[in-house]
Order: C-alpha cells, then structure tokens, then sequence
C-alpha cells in the first residue's frame, strides 16, 4: 500500500486497504478478514488476537504470551441464546455444505485463533460469504457455526478472551457511547468492578472510554488497580496511550 509508513501511527504496523463498516454487517467479518489474512503472512504469527479500539490489557505482555503459548487452541466463547433462539436475519443456508452439522450456539467476535484456523477461513470464505453476507450480527454466529460444522470446535477454548460487560448500562459522558455493553469511565474502576473484571479470566477488556483514566501498576500480577489505590500509580489515557506503547511499558 502506498505510503503505509506514513499512514500507520504504530511504527512497523502494515495497514490494509480502507473497508467502511456498519454496525452489525458483514462489513465487519470482512475486515476481519482482511486483518487476520495480512498477519497471516508473517509466518512467525501463531495467534490472533481480535481487539478493538476501546481496549485494554489486562496482564504484562509477557503473562499474556505465556499464557496463549501454552497450547495451541484458540479462544471462542460460545453459548446458546436463551430468547430469539436464531436471531441473525437472512441467511442463506443453500450455500451451507449438507455435510456440516448447523448449531444454534453465538459467540463473542472477540476471540483468538491460531494458524489452522485462518487457514481455514481463508479456504471456505467464499462458502461463508455467500451464507453470511445478509445476516444480522454475523461477527457473533460464524465462526462457531462454521468451526463447529468442520468439527473443529474441540481446539478452542470456551472462554472469554476479551471481557465485557452486558449487565451494566453506560451512564452520560462527553462522548456518545451505545448503552450496552457498559463503556467503562475513571469511576468505575472501583473494588468490585476491578474484581468482577479479574474473576472473568480474561486477558483482556474493552469499552474503556477514551477519557477514562486508568490506573496500571506493571509490578503486579494484575496491573489493573481501583483508582482509589495508591495515589502515585500511573495514569493512562485510552486516548493517548496505544495497546502497543502500554505492552512496551509492561516488558
């Protein structure tokens, strides 16, 4: 891509060609797509980790790496709605090969695949395409209807990789936040929200307002603190402070 050194505000980043997305389309499986393809080609890449802009690490680099190197699994977490049993608009389930097994189970886009399984995107995305182009909400059916149909779900975890929070409402700030899943500000980063956030498992969280201010003690197992922690903790600004600079102040 034409000045890509130019374009990437993170140093040895490689930006992929502008794709608009909608909210809930297909647009945001493509870009994913196009995402994991271009990581894919750096062959020493063996996981990969869907974020989005809002989040967060919540261990040291070096824990997370451990962590996501000790097998070679992914992380999906699935499960089966408990109303609208199959809420994903029109799909096209001619497309959808006879020998796959279809299953009722969603899971969270924010998940983290190994090598085989973008390879195995990459091979049948033409397939899902066709499927999935005209569904609602298809980032939370495809991959676990469609890893689930090859018999491939046994190398994931079933486990929240990135955490949110669909328990709580956002309350009014200065910036428009969706009212769920809850946008976390400084506030609420108090005992039991830090706690509830840690008891999750997950290795990371998301819907961290960009003028929230958090506060990180990278000498702790948990560098999440309470805001109410020791004064001389460091702050960070979502805003201000990129997800590669946070990991380079953690190594």
């Amino acid at each position: 891509m034409k000045n890509r050194k130019d374009t990437s505000i993170i140093s040895g980043a490689r930006v992929i060609p502008n794709i608009p997305t909608t909210w809930g389309g297909f647009s945001l499986v493509k870009v994913q797509q196009a995402l994991i393809e271009a990581a894919f080609e750096d062959k020493a890449v063996t996981k990969f980790i869907i974020l989005s802009g809002d989040s967060i690490p919540l261990y040291r680099f070096d824990t997370i790496y451990e962590q996501l190197c000790k097998d070679d699994k992914g992380y999906l977490s699935m499960y089966v709605p408990t109303r609208n049993i199959n809420p994903i608009g029109v799909v096209n389930r001619r497309a959808w090969p006879n020998t796959m097994p279809w299953t009722l189970k969603k899971a969270s886009q924010w998940c983290i695949l190994n090598r085989t399984h973008v390879q195995l995107l990459c091979d049948h995305f033409y397939m899902l395409t066709q499927v999935f182009q005209n569904a609602n909400i298809p980032d939370e059916h495809m991959y676990v209807k469609f890893f689930h149909g090859i018999k491939n779900i046994h190398t994931f975890h079933n486990k929240m990789s990135t955490y949110y929070n669909w328990d709580r409402r956002t309350y009014k700030c200065s910036i428009h936040h969706h009212a769920s899943p809850a946008t976390y500000h400084t506030g609420d980063f108090n005992a039991i929200n830090v706690a509830n956030i840690y008891d999750s498992g997950a290795l990371f969280m998301r819907k961290v307002c960009k003028t929230a201010n958090v506060r990180i003690d990278w000498t702790a197992f948990r560098p999440l603190r309470v805001v109410s922690d020791i004064p001389t903790q460091t702050f960070f600004s979502v805003k201000t402070t990129p997800l590669k600079k946070l990991f380079k102040k953690a190594i």
